[in-house]
Order: C-alpha cells, then sequence, then structure tokens
C-alpha cells in the first residue's frame, strides 16, 4: 500500500508540473498573439485601413507622426508659441519675450532677402502629395492615371488615353506645363525651402494645405498627415504661416470634423507657422456642401452640445461657395464666411468674377466674409481629355490681372483674398516656375499627347509670381488704408 502511495503521489506530482508547463506554454501564446494583435493593429492604422474612431487613435497617430517627422527632418525639440498679432491657444505656456521665434520675428529677418513684411491677408492654396523615385522611391501625382469620363460615349472617344499612367521617366507628366524644377519631389527640404521663399518673395505669407485628415488619403493614395510635421517645419523656417485646407474624404461627418479641428489644433497650434487671426485660426472646407446644414450645426452652433464654438477649438470656418442657391445652407450652417477656389470663370456661380460684386454685397449684408479665389488660368486636359470646355487660357497674364482687378474693386474690400494656386499642377493653375519643353514626338497616340507641354512666353518663368507680388501689394495698399 506503501508503494502504491508512492507511486501516486510521484504521478500526481508530474500532473501538476505538466499542468503548469502546460499554463505557461498558453500564456506565451497568448502574450505573443495580442502582441501580434496589436502589431496588426498599428499597422492597419499606418495603412489607412481603419477610420479615424476615438481620441486615442489620435495619441496613435500623433506618436507615429513624430517618428516619421523624425525620419524626414530628423530630431528637433525646438517649441514655440504663436503669438503673432495673436492670443495663444489656452495652453500655451510661453510669451513673445521668451520665445524669439515667432513667425514674425522669423519674418524680419527674413526680409533682408525676400523684401515684403509680414501680413496676413492673401493665402494661397499650396499642394504637397507630390513624390518621386530618388526621394521616396516611386512617383506619386506626376504619373497620374487619365481620368473617365461619366458618359460612355465620351469615353469611347478617348479609349486610347481614359485609364493610363503618365510615365515620368518618359517626360511624360501629368500636368499641361513643364515644371522648372522638374517632377520634384514634396519630400525634399530643398525643394520645400525654395518653394517657401518663391511664395514669400510673391508677397503671400500664407500658405493653404492640402489636408485630407490623420489617416485618410487623397485619390492617388498620397497620406497628407505624414508629411506635415515637415511642411510645418519648413514654413516656421522661412517665415510662412500655414491654413489648413480640410478635403472631403469618404464618410466625413460633423463629427470626424470636430476630431479634425481638435487634432490639428492640438497638434499644430503652438506652431508660429500656424495661422490666426484675432486669436482664431481659420480653416477652409472643401465640398462642404457634401454635408447639410444639420450636420454642421452641431459643431458651429454655439447652442449644440457638440459644438466648437466659445471653446479653445473655436475657428473661423470658411465654407465653399458654388452657387446662390447655397446661400441659405451656408448661413443655417453657421459657417463665418465661404470662399469660392475654381479657377475656371463662368464654371460656378461664384468663380464668375462677373457675379463678385453681388456677391460681396450679400455677403457683407449678411455679416459673413467673402473670400474670392483668383487664378492665372485653368487646363486640366492632360487628367481629364475630355474638359476642353473649361480651359481658361491665360493669354499672357491678363485673364490673371482680370480676376485679381475684380477681387480689387470689390467695396467693401475682402478681408482675404486666395489664390488657386501655388502647385496644383494637374489644373494648371499653378504660379510656380514653368518652362518651355520640347519632346520629339512619339509614334504613340498616348505619348505624343502626353508630352506636349505649355509655357508662359513671351513671359519668364518667374512672371507669375512677378505679377502676384505686384497685385498684392496693390491689395495690402488698399486694404490698411481703407482699414484706418
Amino acid at each position: 500500500m506503501g508503494s502504491s502511495f508512492s507511486e501516486i503521489f510521484h504521478l500526481s506530482r508530474n500532473r501538476s508540473r505538466f499542468l503548469w508547463i502546460v499554463a505557461i506554454i498558453c500564456f506565451i501564446i497568448l502574450f505573443i498573439s495580442f502582441a501580434l494583435y496589436q502589431h496588426s493593429l498599428l499597422s492597419a492604422i499606418r495603412k489607412r485601413s481603419s477610420p479615424l474612431t476615438t481620441l486615442s487613435q489620435l495619441n496613435i497617430a500623433r506618436k507615429y507622426k513624430m517618428e516619421q517627422e523624425e525620419n524626414i527632418i530628423g530630431n528637433d525639440d525646438r517649441s514655440h508659441d504663436n503669438n503673432v498679432q495673436h492670443t495663444t491657444t489656452n495652453d500655451a505656456t510661453t510669451s513673445s519675450k521668451s520665445n524669439p521665434n515667432t513667425v514674425a520675428d522669423i519674418a524680419t529677418k527674413s526680409n533682408t532677402e525676400l523684401s515684403h513684411p509680414f501680413h496676413p491677408y492673401a493665402h494661397i492654396f499650396y499642394y504637397a502629395w507630390y513624390r518621386n523615385e530618388k526621394f521616396d522611391g516611386k512617383y506619386e501625382h506626376w504619373n497620374h492615371k487619365v481620368l473617365p469620363h461619366w458618359t460612355k460615349h465620351t469615353n469611347d472617344q478617348y479609349s486610347h488615353l481614359i485609364g493610363k499612367p503618365h510615365d515620368p521617366n518618359k517626360l511624360e507628366l501629368a500636368t499641361n506645363f513643364f515644371p522648372s524644377r522638374g517632377a520634384y519631389s514634396s519630400t525634399d527640404r530643398e525643394t520645400v525651402l525654395e518653394q517657401f521663399k518663391e511664395i514669400r518673395k510673391a508677397n503671400v505669407h500664407v500658405i493653404v494645405l492640402s489636408w485630407w485628415g490623420v489617416f485618410e488619403a487623397d485619390e492617388n493614395g498620397s497620406n497628407t498627415e505624414l508629411i506635415t510635421p515637415f511642411i510645418m517645419k519648413c514654413a516656421e523656417e522661412v517665415g510662412l504661416q500655414v491654413i489648413f485646407h480640410m478635403e472631403p474624404y469618404p464618410k466625413r461627418s460633423a463629427e470626424s470634423i470636430k476630431r479634425d479641428v481638435m487634432y490639428v489644433i492640438d497638434t499644430y497650434g503652438k506652431s508660429p507657422a500656424f495661422f490666426r487671426f484675432n486669436g482664431k485660426p481659420l480653416f477652409y472646407f472643401y465640398d462642404s456642401y457634401i454635408l447639410s446644414s444639420v450636420e454642421w450645426r452641431k459643431i458651429l452652433s454655439p447652442d449644440s452640445s457638440q459644438t466648437l464654438r466659445n471653446t479653445p477649438y473655436d475657428a473661423i470656418f470658411i465654407g465653399l461657395y458654388l452657387n446662390s442657391g447655397m446661400r441659405n445652407t451656408l448661413k443655417e450652417s453657421n459657417f463665418d464666411g465661404f470662399y469660392t477656389y475654381f479657377a475656371a470663370d463662368r464654371f460656378t456661380e461664384g468663380s464668375t468674377c462677373s457675379n463678385w460684386k453681388e456677391i460681396n454685397e450679400w455677403a457683407s449684408s449678411n455679416h459673413l466674409l467673402f473670400i474670392p479665389s483668383v487664378a492665372p488660368g485653368y487646363i486640366d486636359e492632360k487628367i481629364r481629355p475630355w474638359n476642353s470646355a473649361n480651359t481658361k487660357p491665360r493669354n499672357d497674364g491678363k485673364y490673371y490681372e482680370n480676376m485679381f482687378n475684380t477681387a480689387l474693386s470689390l467695396t467693401p474690400l475682402p478681408s482675404f483674398i486666395t489664390i488657386t494656386s501655388y502647385n496644383e499642377w494637374h489644373e494648371g493653375t499653378q504660379i510656380e516656375p514653368a518652362i518651355p519643353k520640347n519632346i520629339p514626338e512619339s509614334e504613340d497616340a498616348f505619348s505624343r499627347a502626353a508630352t506636349k507641354y505649355l509655357d508662359y512666353l513671351p513671359h519668364d518663368p518667374e512672371y507669375y509670381l512677378k505679377l502676384t507680388a505686384d497685385y498684392i501689394q496693390k491689395y495690402v495698399s488698399q486694404f490698411t488704408t481703407s482699414s484706418k
């Protein structure tokens, strides 16, 4: 019986040991599974495969964004307080006396080289979505595909072009003009600094950065948030300020817009490059009409439980104006004003210069900001070959002059003017320098179409920068005189 007890005892001990081993193995498997789950979740977030849903995800995004920033431009521990003609955000902890690196200071230091003193009145649309093989390992946007029309009949007419990507290696760029910098990358620090200095020389001190949210991307797959810290640093260095152009990503809602605004202000609000006017940031909302006035009131009505008004995240909210049928919607949405964006005169009621006088008067009588958008021309036939009806030739600069003259003739004078654009090359609205480019004709029909380029002749490549500088100087002089 003693022998039997001993055997049972040893068997029991072995079984217990076995169970402990099994338990430890199970724990290790669970731990590894959880770690893999976390890794896959972060990967999904980084690849934009899941929508923004919680503020904790915003924190993940901030952490990841910081890692990306280090990869692009290296570590920089500077922290700034933006107080140029504005009040600071509620959580600001430094003052202008202790911080010599405000935009006003940077701009003053740059004035010897760039000549124009800082002003907040002209805003230019800027796109940071270009990539190339040298800096990024692949092309983005320069290789844009030719877009289809919405009717089969038209698509059949352009079947030899539609759906085909441009090939920058063959000098086929998705633009009707050839950039003097070639197919550059928006991640190239030297290029971006040169661009920002050109903008300063054009007497413009505020860029409107196309921004597609934290996780979303534009139609070409470019995630604009990943490059935003880099753009902000470059703007700080040159003395520019940045406004966010809030683009219409899929399933945009009042709730997601509120999170976007909070994220942008929390993340960039302390930068001296973050634009404020009379203490408030300013946001342009492209295609704002997609959301109903009921949705907009959730965050823009002071009485709403979800409102941004009278909070640290209050701002100047600007909607897009297409036609007079939107007036009630803009008012009922509680926007502070509206802009016209489109470069093609008569494309919309809002982009039709002859309508601006009446639109401006209506806006003034309803206490709304009217912000007209001026442009040097319009042509998008490299990506929309079927859209020639909306092409607006530059006419040696006269088209640009007419839009500016119309804007400057308005009474009251608009508080801001927007310029479409510095570098929207796909739509031919850029004032960035372009050069003549003659390429031998190819036997291939697509390549023949893709390698034909316009230029600024008889003017030099910087002509539209100079023209901008002259007109903005007139505008600023008129504005400062009328406001006295």
